[in-house]
């Protein structure tokens, strides 16, 4: 069984209204489960806060922010470019939706986009989600096997 390094530590935090959608591309750090999978995870220690006037992330500390073509989306990678994340920020003030139909309208186009990549084999490995009345997360881990990559998806919202 391949061994995956695993070396990804983000804690992501919305602003008060909008939602935050962010994609971790490459190896990304997950729960203890991990280990059943046969994966390595090695903390981080060194950390630096990065945030806009919608979100709060904390990266490791030689990560750095790079171009991105994509709308209100901002890109950050890894010194050694093995890993990235994108964030993403919408805002949502007139939407008659509740925050999970909203949540789950990205989750049908991650999951769509996924599925659409030519040469890829994704599996779902987990899907968390959590709902109180000011926050809701919604999120998934993707795995590509033969490719050695790992997607995991994570959005927040908060109302108001």
């Amino acid at each position: 069984m391949t061994k995956w390094s695993i070396n990804v530590s983000t804690s992501l935090e919305p602003t008060p209204v909008g939602a935050l959608s962010s994609a971790f591309a490459g190896h990304v750090t997950g729960p203890a489960w991990l280990g059943s999978l046969g994966v390595s995870v090695r903390a981080m220690t060194e950390y630096d806060t990065i945030s806009t006037e919608t979100w709060r992330v904390h990266l490791p500390s030689d990560w750095s922010e790079r171009e991105c073509s994509a709308e209100h989306t901002a890109y950050f990678e890894s010194a050694d470019g093995a890993k990235g994340a994108y964030f993403s920020t919408w805002c949502f003030r007139d939407d008659t939706r509740s925050v999970r139909e909203i949540l789950e309208s990205f989750r049908r186009i991650e999951l769509r986009t996924l599925h659409e990549m030519k040469d890829s084999a994704w599996q779902s490995v987990d899907e968390w989600s959590s709902d109180n009345p000011q926050l809701s997360v919604l999120g998934a881990d993707f795995l590509d096997q033969q490719a050695h990559y790992r997607i995991a998806c994570h959005l927040i919202m908060r109302l108001p």
